[in-house]
């Protein structure tokens, strides 16, 4: 029987106080077998739980705990997911990954496509690789909500965009998400002259039958590196083109509000960028489904900045120098928030934007800047007191860019001081206004 090797047991936990030890094995939970961290998550939240562990000296003992419902057991096995991640098979014509240049990390190559990771994190899944058996136990355990990359219902366009055969037809599998009230958030990264237009009507058109299970859609431009050799020919939104698409997208916000009381469908902040139009009013984007996405960022970003404000008094007499270095794309925003610091508290920011030469020219967005490029594009800069980098920069939880270069090491190139701050309005103003 497959057993769960456990890593650690936290200090002051259920698991701790009944004597479970690291190195040993949970066989089962309630007489099941555990295939992963959400049956493991599913079988603890019960009051009465009994486990079958098996120890370091082969024996095998049953426990049964008496605990408040959800309690934690407070146990930590050697991977988080209990289970071998599910890789990704297709083989999409706009695939990040296959745009990297050579030599990036390992890890910056890996393609997962686990429906459980993302309803653990939140990431993007394509559901081509989904069982009966994996659709059974996201309906048994309620598995809400899940965040899928549509980018076309029409099964000829989206098989030919993935990369995979034309058997393909999401919106089955999406209806019966709906019929077991499975929450779902959608995302159509748009390719010119593929997916935009006519196609994109005819899925928002299918896709909208599909609420209040498909909560949220976002339409997100594809984004290219110069790093494409061998790979289908596309080409990036140009402004017109994005001015075109945001008219469409716009339209049916109209359609869908008075049909359904929410936008529901939301266009990336870069089409706006790109289109050269200003994004939406901060109210138009609701309760900001589709954040993490780049939805509403700079429209969010933009209201915690002046409500910050409002803690502060006007003090021209400050004099204070700062750098911020962004992507190409966010500058001018960036730019336009420093204006209201220099001409209402005396704080003078120099905005750097940091042509991306190690993806390539084509790629704006500040989260894709690395390390050796705001080397040389600031060596020898005078950043003033502080230069600020926006957290999306470097790895989740480390201080490494995506280049490898550590935050030290760019600390020690440039001679400045560094200062990391989280992707929030608010937090740049405070972190702005230390240096009064």
């Amino acid at each position: 029987m497959k057993g769960h090797y456990i890593a650690d047991v936290m200090e002051g936990s259920l698991a701790k106080l009944y004597d479970i030890k690291s190195g040993d094995v949970i066989l089962t939970i309630n007489g099941m077998p555990i295939e992963d961290v959400l049956d493991y998550r599913f079988l603890i939240a019960d009051e009465r739980v009994e486990l079958e562990i098996k120890g370091k000296d082969g024996l095998v003992r049953n426990i049964i705990i008496e605990k408040d419902y959800d309690q934690d057991l407070g146990l930590v096995f050697d991977n988080p997911l209990m289970d071998k991640e599910r890789v990704c098979r297709n083989r999409c014509i706009f695939c990040f990954v296959d745009q990297l240049p050579k030599g990036v990390r390992p890890t910056l190559k890996y393609k997962d496509d686990d429906w459980r990771l993302s309803f653990l994190d939140g990431n993007y899944i394509t559901l081509t690789n989904l069982t009966e058996h994996d659709i059974d136990r996201i309906t048994k355990m309620h598995i809400s909500p899940l965040y899928v990359s549509i980018h076309a219902v029409d099964p000829k366009v989206r098989s030919f965009m993935l990369g995979i055969p034309e058997t393909d037809n999401i919106m089955n599998i999406l209806q019966r998400f709906k019929e077991h009230n499975i929450m779902v958030h959608g995302q159509m990264v748009l390719c010119p002259g593929i997916n935009d237009g006519d196609v994109l009507d005819d899925s928002i058109k299918r896709l909208m039958e599909l609420w209040p299970s498909l909560q949220s859609l976002a339409v997100v431009p594809v984004g290219l590196t110069e790093h494409r050799q061998k790979l289908y020919p596309l080409r990036m939104y140009e402004q017109h083109t994005a001015v075109s698409v945001l008219d469409q997208i716009e339209k049916w916000q109209s359609l869908c509000f008075d049909r359904l009381g929410t936008r529901w469908v939301f266009a990336a902040d870069e089409l706006y960028l790109i289109a050269q139009r200003h994004w939406p009013p901060y109210e138009s984007y609701e309760d900001f489904p589709q954040l993490e996405n780049g939805v509403g960022l700079l429209a969010m970003f933009e209201k915690q900045f002046y409500k910050g404000l409002e803690k502060y008094k006007i003090d021209t007499h400050t004099k204070v120098r700062l750098s911020v270095a962004t992507g190409l794309s966010a500058a001018d925003f960036m730019q336009e928030l420093s204006h209201k610091l220099a001409d209402d508290y005396g704080i003078n920011i120099n905005v750097y934007p940091i042509k991306n030469n190690y993806f390539g020219k084509t790629v704006t967005v500040a989260g894709l800047v690395v390390g050796g490029d705001i080397i040389e594009q600031l060596r020898n800069v005078d950043l003033g007191d502080a230069l600020l980098i926006p957290k999306c920069m470097l790895r989740e939880g480390e201080t490494v860019f995506l280049d490898d270069m550590t935050l030290d090491e760019v600390r020690q190139a440039l001679n400045a001081r560094i200062r990391v701050v989280d992707v929030d309005g608010e937090a740049f103003l405070r972190e702005v206004m230390k240096y009064r």
